[in-house]
């Protein structure tokens, strides 16, 4: 992957919906943020943060600055109208057009959905913690896409790379009634390694969702990697209504 490139757009299968994901490249944050570091609470510079965000929004062409989240890996999903001084939530929707929904990762899974005919979109954050506690449950109520709904799974930490232990598993097994075919138990006694978008895409396909699945993993040097080290940046996923 160059390293010139900032973000890459998706083909969404809905017209009038545009969405996009970047990796760590084409910014001007310095180690351990290099380069493209999007978030303002990771410990980076903030002078650099709001640098590399103009960067995205020229790139792009961004009718608006995106509606950045406050992650708390949590279940709460608001509802955006127009630009908002960073909500505290871990999902969020809207029916506007030109409101450009955000959702910022360094190993956790970002969703992407819309409605089938693009008039509502949503993001998600969804590590383990918001997984088992119901996040993608909550976006799909928020938003009314229980009739069914298009959804992206975005880079994310791999199974092969994604040691948990007991009590990870217990806590999505207890939620969802099928997590356990998303775990796969190691050698040692106790430790599990995830399918973080497997989960996803059980979850949402049980709430009638078309699910793509990027294939994308955090651990390739394109992209920041919280387990890999830290502190480090984040790489974001957004889509807008145009």
């Amino acid at each position: 992957m160059p390293e010139h490139v900032i973000a890459h757009e998706l083909e969404w299968p809905v017209a009038g919906v545009r969405a996009a994901w970047t990796c760590r490249f084409g910014g001007v944050s310095r180690p351990p943020f290099d380069t493209l570091n999007l978030s303002t609470n990771a410990g980076d510079e903030p002078e650099a943060v709001q640098d590399n965000r103009r960067r995205l929004q020229d790139l792009l062409h961004l009718p608006a600055q995106p509606v950045w989240l406050r992650q708390v890996h949590g279940r709460e999903a608001v509802y955006c109208r127009d630009r908002a001084d960073e909500p505290q939530a871990d999902a969020s929707w809207t029916d506007q057009s030109n409101v450009v929904l955000a959702v910022l990762t360094a190993d956790c899974l970002p969703v992407l959905l819309s409605s089938p005919d693009g008039s509502i979109v949503a993001v998600a954050h969804g590590g383990w913690r918001g997984l088992a506690c119901g996040v993608l449950e909550s976006v799909v109520e928020a938003a009314g896409l229980q009739g069914g709904f298009h959804a992206w799974l975005g880079p994310c930490i791999r199974s092969p790379h994604y040691e948990v232990g007991d009590d990870v598993y217990r806590a999505c097994c207890e939620q969802h009634a099928l997590a356990e075919s998303a775990f796969e138990a190691m050698e040692r006694q106790g430790k599990w390694q995830l399918d973080l978008a497997a989960l996803a895409r059980q979850v949402l396909q049980s709430l009638g969702g078309q699910v793509v699945d990027s294939g994308l993993d955090t651990w390739d040097d394109a992209f920041f990697s919280y387990r890999q080290s830290h502190p480090t940046g984040r790489q974001a996923c957004l889509i807008w209504k145009t």
